[in-house]
């Protein structure tokens, strides 16, 4: 089986995201909490040679995560009905 999920490790000192399909990690370049709810991530696709900008929505109620692509760069699917992720870390997986 083929895992569809993001995978997000920002609690590293070198924070990370592993994308399904594309591979990584890719080491996050920025990285700005945005309230309890959201945040938004930059890294750089090394073999597409563009930089990647999300800004990521968290559900609580739903329990689910989704990403919003400021750039409109359609770099994958996104938005709440499109996306799954875990998220690694310290009781986070």
């Amino acid at each position: 089986m083929i895992n569809g999920a993001i995978e997000i490790d920002t609690f590293s000192q070198n924070p990370t995201i592993f994308l399904p399909g594309m591979g990584g990690p890719f080491q996050i370049t920025q990285l700005s909490w945005e309230g309890e709810n959201s945040f938004t991530l930059s890294f750089f696709f090394k073999r597409g040679n563009f930089q990647v900008d999300y800004k990521a929505h968290f559900d609580p109620e739903k329990g689910t995560l989704w990403f919003e692509d400021l750039k409109k760069s359609n770099f994958i699917e996104s938005g709440p009905n499109h996306l799954w992720y875990k998220i690694s870390g310290p009781d986070k997986k």
